[in-house]
């Protein structure tokens, strides 16, 4: 009886031992291990995210500390610097105007001292764009084909091309007018449909050089035709197209967009009117010849002015330093100015052929090659010497700027210091030669 008794404590103690392995030590069956880790910012659960993505068959947006499995088809918004992503499922062949990019797994170094600021997107709130350094770019390498036309975006933007055209339309309603087409002109179809034609291109560069209209109805007409020529080559080249066609009427339309912006450097003073044209002159020299232009017209002795004028306290004041700082950095200080290829350069004209209807998905343009000179190439001497001149103002603006603590001040002390470290080198590498 005794040995029973034994046999089965034996027993008992067997399957004790066997249990303990399964059981933590506060007694509890550890739940299986979760196959994705979570983040957690908060502590409310419902802020939690997995560490890793998880695709979809629909856009989801990434969070920033959020790894990225290989193979997914990848977006990013150049204006707000929001990523989604999905997975690389077959779609139409129609190439859309999103910026897709492919991730080369566990190449992408994600610090912010390895992520370079690019002066893509820019707009007068926002001027660089974060974009991780190794990826890659894929779509057509010239002309990408854009997304179908919304029937709503249409008939907006018809309305609002038809209010720019119309003469006894208010200030209030063309205020309004280029608020809406603006909006749309984010998208490259609607920045090369507005800027083909020429009746409105024209029309927004007038009423940007007139004194006598208000400075935001003015401001407007700069930031809608800025933001219709940027990163959009071929509406760049469409809008240029109207000002260098000897057929057009010199005596109601004066000046170039470019000259429109030198006159308003040396004649305005306005920080936010400024900033603004500081946009436009940055879309305007996306085309090199522009740039050349600005180089050799004095432009970049006007904008030092400018940048070392007194702004008063306001923080516009700053953070239109801070814009020209990235003019100068995206555009000026890795410029070289090469002989030119050949004497002249084309542009595109286009004329509306007024027997098509104006909403019909249809191209009915007819195309007109035009010529424009280009202007010499900029004294190597004098050009380097802006450089320096613009070293001086970098230092001492960063020297005043450091003493600020408001949002515009740090703002524009980072960009002055980017653009002035890169100067620096620039300047010490021709030194070097």
């Amino acid at each position: 009886m005794l040995s029973q008794i034994s046999s089965y404590i034996n027993l008992c103690a067997s399957i004790f031992v066997l249990l303990s392995s399964f059981i933590g030590s506060d007694g509890a069956v550890p739940s299986p291990k979760a196959s994705t880790e979570l983040i957690c910012p908060t502590l409310h659960a419902s802020d939690c995210y997995p560490s890793t993505f998880q695709p979809t068959e629909e856009f989801q947006i990434v969070k920033d500390d959020q790894a990225l499995p290989p193979g997914l088809h990848i977006r990013m918004n150049l204006a707000t610097g929001i990523k989604e992503a999905r997975l690389n499922v077959p779609e139409h062949e129609d190439v859309h105007s999103d910026l897709v990019i492919v991730e080369k797994p566990d190449s992408v170094d994600r610090h912010p001292e390895h992520i370079k600021n690019v002066g893509i997107g820019d707009q007068e709130e926002s001027s660089n764009v974060p974009i991780p350094h190794d990826q890659t770019v894929l779509g057509e390498s010239s002309r990408v084909r854009q997304p179908p036309f919304e029937p709503g975006e249409a008939a907006t933007f018809e309305h609002g091309m038809s209010q720019l055209r119309n003469s006894s339309a208010t200030i209030s309603d063309l205020n309004a007018t280029l608020v809406t087409l603006q909006d749309l002109c984010h998208s490259g179809n609607w920045g090369l449909k507005l800027t083909k034609d020429s009746n409105v291109t024209q029309f927004l560069v007038h009423i940007f050089l007139d004194v006598s209209q208000q400075l935001s109805f003015r401001s407007g007409a700069a930031l809608l035709l800025a933001t219709a020529i940027r990163n959009n080559p071929e509406a760049l080249a469409a809008a240029l197209a109207h000002f260098y066609n000897d057929g057009w009427p010199i005596d109601i339309w004066p000046n170039q967009p470019l000259e429109a912006v030198l006159l308003a450097l040396l004649h305005e003073h306005s920080p936010k009117f400024l900033i603004r044209t500081v946009f436009l002159l940055s879309s305007l020299c996306q085309d090199q010849i522009q740039l050349r232009k600005f180089v050799m017209e004095g432009g970049l002795d006007h904008l030092l002015q400018v940048f070392q004028a007194e702004k008063g306290v306001e923080p516009d004041g700053d953070k239109l330093r801070g814009k020209i700082a990235n003019f100068i950095l995206d555009h000026i200080i890795q410029a070289d100015f090469p002989e030119p290829s050949k004497d002249r350069v084309e542009y595109e004209t286009f004329t509306y052929d007024e027997n098509e209807n104006p909403m019909s998905q249809q191209e009915s343009w007819i195309i007109v090659d035009e010529s424009l000179e280009i202007p010499e190439i900029p004294n190597p001497k004098r050009f380097e010497k802006n450089l320096k001149d613009w070293e001086l103002a970098f230092d001492e603006s960063r020297r005043v700027l450091s003493k600020k603590k408001t949002h515009e001040s740090v703002v524009a002390w980072e960009s002055v210091e980017a653009a002035r470290e890169a100067l620096r080198k620039r300047l010490a590498s021709k030194a070097n030669l």
